[in-house]
Formats: structure tokens, C-alpha cells, sequence
């Protein structure tokens, strides 16, 4: 959720706390009535609509102790957000989750997400499924970058994401909405919980299938969540797909033409095939082309060549087990920075 200034809720040492703005004859209760609704997320919206069979990916859930202490019934928690998520992802993607739940006996109060993550890496190496989740704890936030709710490595199979901040979320509520009836409350507080967790794990797997923040706000892969967010930017929406492509053995081919008459075809050419470039990088974080390892310097004039002689070079970029998220990160962020756009992702 963004902070809203100039609405109902302003950040104050860390915690949200009602603003209420008067004027123009407005009752208190009309001005909440007035912010209820911007703050109410939007839907979700398939990016284009899926024509074709829905494939299944299975997905593994491991919850800790600090989760499972704060959520009895976990699992069933975890099949509505993923039945929320699902939605999404058929109409985009044509494709739905199925999950294999796990006990994960773990507790460690206090930890990052990322050093969560590398624990989730060592417990299961998730070779046999799409994407491996970590559940654990929730804090005491109700606005929050995506990195404090979720955590997942970009290309990888792991994600870490924590559980909802029930109790600061409804607190908030009943101190901004003091003039709506407790059903109005507990409707926003219902649809706000929905989206907010479908958000959070469509934008994980996102990063788990290779797609990066993206400027653009009010999308799922931006870098800070927002209740208007309802679907993916182009750019990661094509990175996933073919991520997902990949992984499903699914090969997609073109709406077929109109019939070829001797007239339409006297002067086309065949389209040449675009280049390609693979990347590896290893789990320290080194990149290679073929046998030649490369330093920054000169993996930028590869890439600076790839794009003279083929702008729209694909980049294949294979990322060892344990790679550093920030490599990955940064071998996009060059490619990008140059103009090149076609980006896939290998198995190691």
C-alpha cells in the first residue's frame, strides 16, 4: 500500500495514523466514505487474455514455526492466496499452481528474509518443482516495500514470504474509519488481505521466473507494493512467459495466416533468426561467455556488440544454484542500459 498524505493515512514514527480533511460542507462520515474507496485496491487483470490449454506447475510450501504459530490454519490460508493468484496467472499465463505442503522445523526469530532464503536453498533444493516457498513470521507493517514483505532470487526456484500483519492492519482500520460500521471495516480489511498476498507472491514468482523492478508504479513488479497494482508491465510479462515456456516444455507458435497466394509471396523474404548471447554466471557471481570469463568491462562490450549487430539479441542468461541475486540484477541492468530488450533464462 502507498502512503496516502493527502488522504486518511500519514506515516507517522514508523506506524500509519488517520488524517481527516474537512471542508466543502463534508461530514466525517462522508470523507471516510470518500477515502474507503481509494483506498479499496483495484482487481487484478489478466495483462492479455490466455486462449490456449492451462498447464499445472507444482510448487513446494514450507511454513516455520513462527508462521504456523501465528496462522493455525496455514495451509488452508496458503490455498486461498494461491486460488487468488491463479486467477492471474491462467488468464496470463495459462497456467496454475499446485502446492505440496511441508512442516519446516525452524525458528529464528530475527532473521532477514535473504539469509531465510539461503536457509530455504539448503533444505530443499527444489530441482523437481517450479518454485520452493518459505513462509515465515510477520512484522509489524502495514505500508512496505515488496524486499520487506517477500524475498526470492531472480531466475532461481526459492522465495521467502511473510505472513499478514493481521493485527496492525485492523488496528488501522479502526482508528481511520471510526465513522464506517464494523462490516464496512472488516470488508476493507477481507479485500486489502486478499490483494495485498496475491500481490506479494505473483511479484516473488516473478523475480523466481526472471522478470526485475521495473519503474513503472502500480505494477506488480515494481519495487514498492500499491493497491492499484493489477497486473504485469509488458516487458515482464514476456520474461515470464518464456521463462514459464521453458519449464513447461510448451511450445507456442504464431496465429496461422491467411493462405500464401502467388501474388503475396513474389517478394517476402524469410525473416532472419535473431542472435543470441549466453551468459553464465556462477555462484560467485562470475560471468562467462562460452569458455572466456569476463569482467565488467568487458562483458559491456560484448553487449554493446551484440546490440550493433542485432538489436534485438536475445540474452540467455544461465545462473548457477547458488548466484548472487545482485549478478543477476546487474548483468539485466547492463543489457538494458545498452537497448537490449529479449531476455530468457536456462536451467543450470
Amino acid at each position: 500500500m502507498k502512503v496516502v498524505v493527502v488522504g486518511v493515512f500519514a506515516m507517522v514514527c514508523g506506524c500509519l495514523s488517520p488524517v481527516m480533511r474537512f471542508g466543502g460542507g463534508k461530514s466525517a462520515h462522508e470523507v471516510q466514505q470518500e477515502e474507503y474507496g481509494r483506498v479499496t485496491p483495484t482487481s487484478f487483470a489478466g495483462h492479455r487474455e490466455w486462449a490456449g490449454e492451462v498447464s499445472t506447475a507444482r510448487i513446494r510450501v514450507w511454513a516455520d514455526d513462527a508462521y504456523r504459530a501465528q496462522n493455525l490454519h496455514w495451509q488452508q490460508t496458503i490455498e486461498g492466496q494461491l486460488e487468488a493468484a491463479n486467477e492471474v496467472l491462467a488468464a496470463t499465463f495459462g497456467v496454475r499452481l499446485v502446492a505440496d505442503y511441508r512442516v519446516w522445523q525452524r525458528h529464528q526469530p530475527g532473521t532477514s528474509l535473504e539469509e531465510s532464503l539461503d536457509a530455504l536453498a539448503e533444505l530443499d533444493a527444489g530441482e523437481d518443482v517450479l518454485s520452493v516457498v518459505g513462509l515465515t513470521s510477520s512484522i509489524s507493517l502495514v505500508s512496505a516495500t515488496f524486499e520487506q514483505l517477500g524475498f526470492a532470487s531472480v531466475g532461481g526456484r526459492h522465495m521467502v514470504i511473510r505472513g499478514y500483519a493481521d493485527v496492525e492492519e485492523r488496528k488501522m482500520f479502526e482508528a481511520a474509519f471510526t465513522e464506517l460500521s464494523a462490516e464496512e471495516r472488516d470488508l476493507l480489511y477481507q479485500s486489502r488481505r486478499r490483494h495485498k498476498t496475491t500481490a506479494v507472491l505473483l511479484h516473488e514468482l516473478g523475480h523466481n521466473l526472471g522478470a526485475d523492478h521495473v519503474p513503472t508504479e502500480d505494477t506488480l513488479m515494481h519495487d514498492s507494493y500499491s493497491e492499484r497494482s493489477s497486473a504485469f508491465d509488458p516487458q515482464s510479462h514476456e520474461v515470464i512467459l518464456a521463462a514459464l515456456d521453458q519449464h513447461l516444455h510448451r511450445g507456442r507458435t504464431a496465429p496461422a495466416a491467411e493462405p500464401a497466394t502467388p501474388e503475396s509471396t513474389a517478394h517476402v523474404a524469410t525473416p532472419a533468426a535473431h542472435h543470441k548471447l549466453a551468459v553464465t554466471i556462477d555462484a560467485a557471481g562470475q560471468y562467462s561467455a562460452g569458455s572466456h570469463t569476463l569482467d565488467g568491462a568487458t562483458l559491456d562490450g560484448l553487449l554493446r556488440q551484440s546490440f550493433t549487430d542485432d538489436p534485438d539479441t536475445e540474452i540467455i542468461v544461465t545462473a548457477a544454484k547458488h548466484a548472487p541475486r545482485a549478478a543477476v540484477i546487474d548483468l539485466l541492468d547492463r543489457a538494458k542500459a545498452i537497448g537490449l530488450q529479449r531476455f530468457s533464462l536456462a536451467a543450470p
